[in-house]
């Protein structure tokens, strides 16, 4: 069961250890967050197949239902995008998924805060190294007095890493520099969760204007303003007034994949359909979907199969050597998305002289081959089953965006999350908590910061500090720099109370088992 404790009971920048499901794949085999819809459901009335009128459907597998016997199978992004973002009955559009109570997984930032310092700490970090070469470079036209900070969020959740990084880096920046906020946020639950906590409006009166359809506006507890956007093709203004530092936080393992095998007659892609009296044959040509015999399932199953034929995108792996170079056989997941939105996160940098960025999620720098998973209640659960009402994701390509950001002129670096934490002195920030527990003789709080230290950096298959990768990014004149947190000596700063804990259980006398 997974224990609720509040968030702020362990010390201001501890919060509880919360021991079941993450989103990854520590147990088996999108806050989209910004994914658009692209299936349009059938309507209410409508003369799909012999004048026959179709009742509104009543949930989500009603609709894909109606689509796969109108169109055929459909892709697993298509999928994927439905389950989670459709207007009415997506997963992330309805609900708060990280709710304590009701909620299906928890993230990094709610573990503890100390892991949005330790963020914090890396971008403020960069800014100081680039701050130096343009002081060096050209001391004449870069001003810093003259900039401001803009942190952009993708996929903000509860709004709780943003929180802990702003806390964090107004102890520095203090009144030097404005700040500004921008989030990417599909769900106006979530905007809503998120303007609760940014704003405190109940002790600010800071209002949540809506600018249009897709837009929001306030203004922080700390008084910087800060938008929302809803809309893929975000509108942000550049300007090189701007140091722009971009988080991406459990943000791309949420974006549709496309997943393909490789066979003898060329790349086949897998596709969504009925398991009830539907037939691989409306996948062959000429074969109109009209005639297609319906089902009378309440409950509509799904399955995958594998197309017997080329579709659209089954030139995604013919065109990219890294793909089609694998052997016959070979199952991959392509996420074309992402591709998109390092696009967009490289113009967004690339527009001011300073700036930086941060992707982690659980995932591989090899090429994912067959990583979609469902999560419902805190157990991973099948993909394809109550659609709407199960979070999917998937494991991030690391090697792929970091192939794109290269394309796009920036320098990268991979790590570990445990190895990426302990280098921005996660450990030594653990061990003042500790001291500040011990001196209090508060035993009960020492050992919850010192459980959620071990699940943010910890190695063993349910912790998150190696199954979570950090993807860092700098404009390529920068690569030179020495950049934080990614110097392969993270081990020397590991948490000393964590480490002497681990040793003591090691020492204690096992109980004798009798041999017989």
């Amino acid at each position: 069961m997974l224990r609720a404790i509040p968030r702020r009971s362990i010390v201001p920048l501890s919060r509880s250890l919360l021991t079941n499901c993450t989103r990854s794949t520590i147990l088996s085999p999108l806050t989209v967050r910004s994914i658009s819809s692209n299936i349009a459901p059938p309507p209410a009335s409508s003369n799909l197949s012999g004048g026959h009128h179709y009742p509104k459907p009543k949930n989500l597998a009603e609709i894909l239902k109606g689509v796969i016997q109108s169109t055929g199978p459909i892709p697993v992004a298509s999928y994927m995008r439905q389950c989670l973002t459709n207007p009415d009955y997506g997963y992330y559009t309805t609900r708060n998924p990280l709710d304590l109570k009701t909620g299906d997984f928890v993230t990094s930032p709610e573990i503890s805060s100390t892991f949005g310092e330790a963020c914090a700490l890396w971008y403020f970090s960069v800014f100081l190294t680039q701050l130096k070469q343009n002081a060096i470079q050209d001391p004449k036209k870069f001003k810093v007095q003259d900039k401001t900070f803009r942190f952009i969020e993708f996929g903000p959740g509860k709004g709780t890493l943003m929180y802990d990084i702003i806390s964090t880096l107004n102890r520095f920046i203090k009144n030097n520099n404005p700040v500004e906020i921008f989030m990417i946020e599909k769900s106006d639950v979530l905007i809503r969760e998120q303007y609760e906590l940014l704003c405190n409006p109940a002790k600010t009166k800071a209002e949540l204007v809506r600018v249009d359809e897709a837009n929001f506006k306030s203004v922080t507890q700390w008084g910087h303003p800060i938008k929302w956007s809803k809309d893929d093709d975000f509108k942000i203004g550049v300007s090189e007034h701007y140091m722009n530092f971009v988080m991406a936080h459990e943000f791309f393992d949420a974006l549709p994949v496309n997943q393909f095998r490789k066979t003898e007659k060329g790349w086949r892609e897998y596709l969504v359909d009925l398991k009830s009296n539907v037939s691989k044959d409306i996948l062959l040509p000429n074969v109109s979907h009209t005639t297609i015999p319906r089902t009378n399932n309440d409950k509509p199953e799904f399955k995958l199969i594998e197309s017997p034929y080329q579709t659209l995108s089954s030139a995604l792996p013919k065109a990219i050597p890294r793909y089609d170079s694998l052997d016959i056989g070979s199952r991959i997941e392509i996420c074309p998305e992402s591709h998109k939105f390092i696009s967009q996160i490289s113009q967004i940098i690339s527009s001011a002289p300073v700036g930086a960025g941060l992707i982690i999620d659980y995932g591989t720098t090899t090429i994912p081959i067959n990583t979609l998973r469902g999560i419902k209640n805190h157990k991973f659960v099948d993909p394809l089953t109550e659609p709407g009402e199960v979070d999917l994701s998937i494991d991030v390509d690391f090697s792929d965006l970091s192939m794109l950001l290269e394309d796009e002129r920036f320098a990268t670096w991979i790590a570990d999350q445990g190895d990426f934490l302990n280098s921005m002195g996660l450990g030594y920030r653990t061990d003042q908590l500790v001291a500040s527990c011990e001196e209090h003789n508060d035993e009960e709080r020492k050992q919850k910061v010192i459980d959620a230290y071990k699940r943010l950096t910890g190695k063993n298959v349910r912790d998150m500090g190696k199954v979570y990768k950090v993807l860092g990014f700098v404009p390529d004149k920068y690569k030179s720099l020495q950049i934080p947190g990614f110097d392969n000596g993270s081990q020397k700063n590991e948490s000393k109370a964590a480490k002497k804990q681990d040793e003591d259980e090691v020492a204690k006398p096992k109980p004798r088992v009798p041999y017989y």
